[in-house]
């Protein structure tokens, strides 16, 4: 039995998955970056609405590079990127709406999607990675003061 690298794959069969998988996480990016500009209006702390502009600036970034690539990799996507704003939830939180992104980017790295927008996917996942830790550590830090103000009090 002889198995197939990805690079071996035809290139069609990677064009017609990577627009499957690569669609789903355009509309991701745009609903994630519309909750993160919602959090930063609504946020009274400077800190927070900092933090969380660096996140929506890297979700705006990840979201045109995609759209970029799945133009590069077909010309058949035309009114794709219309998103629902219903899927939106008001009440999601920061944090559990980068993971279904973290998750999303996750399946389309297990996926067959040609080498370069796999380059792509993974340095997105990267550094979106990174920022949701650092969102993690800061809302505990922000509930460690709240939890030594209230002791204090």
């Amino acid at each position: 039995m002889q198995t197939q690298t990805l690079e071996a794959r035809p290139l069609g069969l990677d064009r017609d998955q990577a627009m499957t998988n690569l669609l789903p996480l355009v509309a991701m990016c745009n609903q994630s970056e519309r909750i993160f500009a919602d959090a930063i209006q609504s946020s009274a702390s400077n800190d927070f609405r900092s933090f969380a502009g660096r996140i929506r600036q890297l979700l705006n970034e990840c979201g045109f590079q995609l759209r970029i690539e799945i133009q590069r990799i077909s010309t058949e996507c035309n009114g794709v990127w219309l998103v629902d704003d219903r899927v939106i939830s008001r009440g999601a939180g920061c944090r559990s709406v980068l993971s279904n992104l973290l998750e999303g980017y996750r399946g389309v790295l297990r996926s067959h999607i040609p080498p370069h927008t796999r380059a792509m996917i993974k340095r997105q996942y990267q550094q979106l990675q990174r920022l949701c830790d650092e969102l993690t550590e800061f809302v505990q830090s922000l509930a460690g003061l709240l939890s030594t103000k209230a002791g204090l009090a």
